[in-house]
Parts: structure tokens; C-alpha cells; sequence
């Protein structure tokens, strides 16, 4: 597999597979709770709060669940705009759009500026729209609409494929000091 064309780099492997453990991790802890609950249906009165497609528990979701509203629109106003809202347990950091910004305003990027503009991103998408029977460009918008307690962020800069988005991580903070907040 390393060798082949069509390799993933080898961070945005282990990127995955900690989203594949959390997740499952998740689901079996759910499993188990739910379990628990009916066979003893007394001692477990939780419900759940943060999720509205399940009556189960989640665990992990409930502690670094990030809630997003997302939402679509055409540029040319010829279809309806769609609201939607998902959950992660994971946050993307957005370098592409980041790194646009850099090259629009300044050479140093701030932390929280990179933070920022991933929990609210927007791109452009074609979507088919039912109107004009053809497909036409949407601007999406992703926005997180609640926080968790613990954030995990995905920091892989190799999917992006360039070193300009390793600079990021390399430089200092205004003062000289780390890049990330300590």
C-alpha cells in the first residue's frame, strides 16, 4: 500500500483510524448502556439530550460531540436554500481556507484565527437543483452551533498536499513564543 499511487499519507491513516476507534467506541458504549438500562431499567434514568435521531446515551458524543448547522444555497437564487444539522466528534482543520486568508492579509496566522475559520466554513459545491433540472454551484455553510467539553481536532497538514500548510504549524505566536496556545 505505501508504495502505490493511490497511498494515503501515512498521518491521514492514523487520522482515520482515530475516528474509526471513536466512533465504534462510541456506538459500544452506547450498546452496553442501553443494555444495562433494560435489564435494569430502575438504576438507569439518563436520557439522552444531545442527540435527536436516538433515545440511547451517548457517551462520547455527549463529551467532544461538536453540533453543525449547515446551509446550502444557490448562487444563482434559482433553488430553495436547505438547513440541515449533524454532529462530529472530530473538528477539520480548514488549511486551504486558512492559508487563502493568509495570502489575503498577512503572512502570520494566529491560532485562533486557523480555530475560527474551521468551526465556521464555507465552500462552494454543485448541487442539482429541481427548478432548473440542472446542476448548479451552492455556496455551502458550515457552522458549529454548539461546543464540547473536549475538542479533538484533526491537525493532519498532508491531505492538503503542500508544505505551505506545515508553515503554519511552524510559525511563532505575535510575541515570539509557541504557535499554540500553552
Amino acid at each position: 500500500l505505501d508504495g502505490s499511487t493511490g497511498a494515503v499519507e501515512y498521518s491521514c491513516r492514523l487520522e482515520a483510524f482515530y475516528r474509526f476507534l471513536v466512533h465504534h467506541l462510541d456506538l459500544d458504549i452506547s450498546l452496553d448502556l442501553l443494555l444495562s438500562s433494560k435489564r435494569h431499567p430502575k438504576k438507569s434514568k439518563r436520557k439522552d439530550t444531545n442527540r435527536n435521531t436516538s433515545s440511547t446515551f451517548r457517551l462520547l458524543d455527549s463529551m467532544q460531540g461538536i453540533s453543525f448547522t449547515i446551509e446550502n444555497e444557490f448562487i444563482t437564487g434559482s433553488g430553495d436554500p436547505t438547513i440541515s444539522t449533524t454532529r462530529s466528534l472530530t473538528l477539520e482543520l480548514s488549511y486551504t481556507q486558512s492559508l487563502l486568508h493568509m495570502k489575503s492579509k498577512e503572512s502570520f496566522l494566529p491560532f485562533r484565527q486557523l480555530l475560527g475559520l474551521s468551526l465556521r466554513r464555507e465552500m462552494r459545491l454543485r448541487a442539482w437543483c429541481a427548478k432548473t433540472k440542472n446542476y448548479e454551484t451552492v455556496v455551502q455553510r458550515k457552522t458549529a452551533s454548539s461546543l464540547p467539553h473536549l475538542l479533538s481536532l484533526s491537525c493532519a497538514c498532508a491531505k492538503a498536499g503542500s508544505d505551505e500548510c506545515l508553515n503554519i504549524w511552524r510559525q511563532n505566536n505575535e510575541t515570539g513564543g509557541h504557535w499554540l496556545p500553552e
